[in-house]
């Protein structure tokens, strides 16, 4: 905390530089392959396929989709050992979507999105903005989430378990009988959610509630 104490520009022992070769970013036992949007195609974690489809961002308006595209292949670039960059976007409906993340050499990625309208001074109404995590099965039998609070012993506050073996809604963040969220976090936002299966798995998490949904009706995340 205000120091640098710990921060390099080299990978720790016996870790690998990252490494970058077209729209794939090669991190340690993983590779991360971008969608021209700039979100993950696909994650493959110990030789297998984490996902079960392409990462996507949707948007709708007056109750209907819009069509989001992406002009071009996603970038990628190295930035030394231990980081490397991805760009993307996504336009549609008058919106265009800019994606940059950043990962490094363990297999964090820091995505942000920004949006802004395609024609200046003509605004972009949405009613709705869902980014979808498709996780096959196999990297998906337990769950572990967090609600926010600093009780860690309560079961309401961190939670590891197995994912029921059933369709639709799962968990939803906002509900009050599952969990309890800190004050301070408005509506249904919690900041780190995992599926994993026994060998890989992949986690979410969000540093606060900035931008996400402040609804109390609406989950902020959902499984």
């Amino acid at each position: 905390w205000k120091n640098k104490l710990g921060v390099s520009e080299k990978v720790m022992p016996d870790w690998s530089p990252i490494a970058v070769r077209g729209n794939t970013i090669k991190v340690a036992e993983r590779e991360i392959i971008f969608a021209p949007s700039g979100l993950p195609e696909r994650i493959v974690s110990c030789g297998a396929d984490i996902l079960a489809a392409p990462v996507s961002l949707e948007a709708a308006s007056g109750g209907k989709a819009i069509e989001l595209a992406s002009p071009r292949p996603a970038e990628t670039k190295p930035m030394g050992e231990v980081r490397a960059e991805a760009k993307g976007k996504l336009s549609g409906g008058g919106l265009d979507i800019s994606i940059e993340s950043y990962a490094e050499f363990d297999g964090m990625i820091w995505f942000t999105a920004k949006l802004s309208t395609a024609a200046e001074g003509k605004p972009a109404v949405i009613d709705a903005l869902t980014l979808r995590i498709p996780i096959k099965p196999e990297s998906a039998d337990f769950i572990h989430w967090w609600s926010g609070e600093r009780d860690f012993r309560n079961p309401k506050v961190v939670h590891i378990g197995t994912l029921p073996d059933k369709k639709g809604v799962i968990f939803r963040s906002n509900d009050s009988g599952a969990l309890t969220r800190p004050e301070e976090l408005r509506g249904s936002f919690i900041p780190y959610l995992l599926l994993t299966g026994d060998r890989c798995g992949l986690a979410w998490f969000a540093e606060n509630d900035n931008g996400w949904t402040l609804s109390d009706e609406i989950p902020a995340v959902s499984v």
